[in-house]
């Protein structure tokens, strides 16, 4: 049979999915394959491991793989050598993660996807299917309105009121929960190890679905750190439109993601925002895996 194979290459787990026939043929998770984080030798070896058992026993006529940090050759080359070494006679395209997200809402024409998980990114392609990014730069210099950054803006507000500088008690306690933090000291050694190095960028976001709680709780403090979360993720939309072009009269926004899952407040709370910015577009959840966006781009 021949096949199309789409690969959702993202930062906890890496997901292959081959389709003919106008349905799905074969599937295959593995983990990890962030070549930031992990490596680019690790990256293409989860990667091709994973294209090779959705495939199995299979002729692949094309392969897209939306993979984190693909805008940067160093990671999109590599990926794209092996994938030719390995199936010759399929094309093979590496696009940037966002990309594949965008596709699996919007199949066709311009648009614009927002992603909040522990970082965050705005893209948008243009009428001439080029992409254009708005933030995405990481927990040091981006990353605005993400998981990292909700538990990172806890994370000082639970200092300040450990230190008797704030008032926000239920951060504190929230932070307590989590993280060892009864005293300064112990606050100190969970988010800095002996070596200088901060706390994971995981547990930090770990702790933004425990503000989002607060928040809707009616805790001020919390719902503070939302609301500038999801100010954010709107201009985000916005800077990102605004790069492709793209004005919000009937524009499409994709939100995806782990913050934005489901009908929850916060996605309400970035939906408003988003069609704030962009008066006239319409921004609705992601509904469908990423991994349906790079199957839709390969069998472009």
């Amino acid at each position: 049979m021949n096949v199309v194979v789409g690969v959702d290459a993202g930062g906890s787990k890496t997901l292959a999915v081959a389709a003919g026939d106008g349905r799905q043929v074969g599937r295959a998770q593995r983990g990890s394959a962030n070549a930031t984080s992990l490596g680019i030798e690790t990256a293409v070896a989860t990667i091709l491991d994973a294209v090779r058992e959705a495939a199995a026993g299979c002729e692949v006529d094309a392969i897209c793989v939306g993979a984190a940090g693909a805008s940067r050759r160093g990671v999109a080359f590599p990926i794209r050598q092996a994938l030719v070494k390995a199936y010759p006679a399929a094309q093979v395209r590496i696009v940037d993660d966002a990309a594949i997200a965008l596709r699996a809402g919007v199949a066709d024409g311009p648009a614009v996807v927002v992603i909040a998980g522990t970082g965050s990114i705005g893209y948008a392609e243009d009428a001439q299917g080029q992409g254009h990014r708005a933030g995405g730069l990481g927990w040091l210099i981006g990353d605005e309105g993400s998981g990292y950054a909700v538990g990172l803006a806890a994370l000082r507000e639970a200092a300040k009121a450990l230190d008797g500088r704030g008032e926000a008690q239920g951060l504190l306690e929230l932070v307590r929960e989590q993280l060892p933090a009864t005293d300064r000291e112990e606050l100190l050694s969970s988010v800095y190890t002996r070596s200088g190095a901060h706390l994971e960028t995981a547990r930090v976001a770990a702790l933004a679905e425990g503000v989002l709680r607060l928040a809707a709780q009616g805790d001020r403090f919390a719902a503070a750190i939302v609301e500038q979360a999801a100010a954010d993720l709107g201009a985000l939309a916005l800077y990102a439109a605004r790069a492709a072009g793209l004005s919000g009269s009937a524009l499409h926004v994709v939100l995806a993601g782990g913050m934005l899952r489901g009908e929850t407040p916060f996605t309400a709370l970035v939906q408003q925002r988003v069609e704030r910015a962009l008066p006239g577009a319409s921004a609705q959840v992601l509904s469908r895996e990423p991994v349906e966006g790079a199957l839709v781009l390969a069998r472009r």
